[in-house]
């Protein structure tokens, strides 16, 4: 999306900068097979093209948020606001900085606005594959 048709800069709209990033979300099916036993197999959740996020390496530090401390957490993935996500999923990053990486979700917040959120922020480890 470029800015030139609306102002005629020819920049990228401050928009289409801030997600650059694309993901898809993932959650374990658990399925019996005929011995009863179980099976873990993943179920896409959203795919097609991939959301649109922007993900945050916070390596090496804490991230304080509304003033509590994540201590552990990796990566902060920033995308629109979804309330279909869990803090059991994991996004198996398909465009950007961190091409192919899978990342569990450790927690979800929803960035407060009026109404309802705008944003919705995962709490990211690596997942070692």
């Amino acid at each position: 999306m470029k800015c030139s048709d609306q102002c005629g800069s020819g920049k990228p709209s401050r928009r289409a900068r801030f997600r650059r990033d694309r993901v898809t979300i993932k959650k374990q099916n658990t399925t019996t097979d005929k011995a009863g036993q179980p099976i873990a197999s993943p179920l896409t959740i959203a795919n097609g093209s991939g959301i649109r996020c922007s993900i945050v390496d916070v390596r090496g530090s804490e991230y304080q948020r509304r003033e509590q401390i994540e201590a552990g957490v990796e990566y902060v993935v920033q995308m629109r606001y979804r309330n279909d996500i869990e803090p059991t999923y994991e996004l198996l990053v398909t465009a950007g900085k961190h091409l192919n990486k899978t990342m569990d979700v450790v927690a979800v917040i929803y960035e407060p606005s009026v109404g309802k959120p705008r944003e919705t922020h995962l709490f990211c480890k690596y997942k070692a594959s």
